[in-house]
């Protein structure tokens, strides 16, 4: 609906009142998360090199960081590149190009939702690799020329958004599993810099 109400050409205030109107959202979304209650935190004490080695010789837990790093780099480079496309390759107007963001972070949002759902009816590892090879290729054959190519985009960001969201799920759950009683924080954090630095250097390639 922002989108629609912007115009193709929206002078500048139009774009800075809808960044006030998104960060307006953001603190809302702050201050329902604080309502959450959550235990106490009670402080540890640890050891950081006896941790960081555990985790390193978990060796499942390892794989799956490098996994997980080349995954990232794969797949985070391509979800800005259409909307670079849309913009500087194709000229679309500044409404198009917010309907479609908006139309990917719905995908976003609803693969979050429907997450839980995925997992007990029909698994999500298949399905992931499917849509992380489907959506680039179907991106690489969109062109100029392509009839409805910005309807298009939409639809395979849609998705793309979708698959993320299930994967961000996929990956702490498999990386809460795969740790070792005692060393969680540990494996959390070694297991988010490699994800880190696949999306990094996917950033810097695209």
């Amino acid at each position: 609906l922002v989108g629609f109400a912007m115009g193709e050409k929206p002078p500048a205030w139009v774009l800075q009142t809808v960044i006030a109107m998104t960060g307006i959202l953001v603190i809302g979304r702050i201050i329902f998360i604080s309502k959450i209650k959550i235990p106490d935190h009670v402080e540890v004490k640890r050891n950081i090199g006896k941790s960081v080695k555990e985790a390193l010789s978990n060796s499942s837990l390892v794989g799956f960081c490098i996994y997980i790093c080349f995954i990232s780099f794969a797949y985070m480079t391509v979800l800005p590149l259409p909307m670079l496309y849309l913009k500087k390759g194709l000229h679309c107007g500044d409404n198009i190009v917010q309907i479609i963001s908006s139309v990917g972070i719905f995908g976003y949002v609803l693969g979050f939702f429907v997450y839980g759902k995925l997992v007990r009816q029909i698994g999500i590892r298949n399905m992931l690799h499917t849509l992380f090879i489907l959506i680039p290729l179907s991106f690489f054959f969109c062109g100029e020329k392509t009839p409805y190519v910005a309807e298009i985009a939409g639809v395979l960001l849609f998705f793309g958004n979708f698959a993320f969201a299930c994967f961000y799920c996929a990956f702490s759950q498999e990386t809460l599993s795969l740790a070792k009683p005692g060393n969680v924080p540990m494996s959390t954090a070694l297991c988010q810099t490699y994800q880190m630095m696949g999306m990094g250097f996917s950033r810097v390639a695209s």
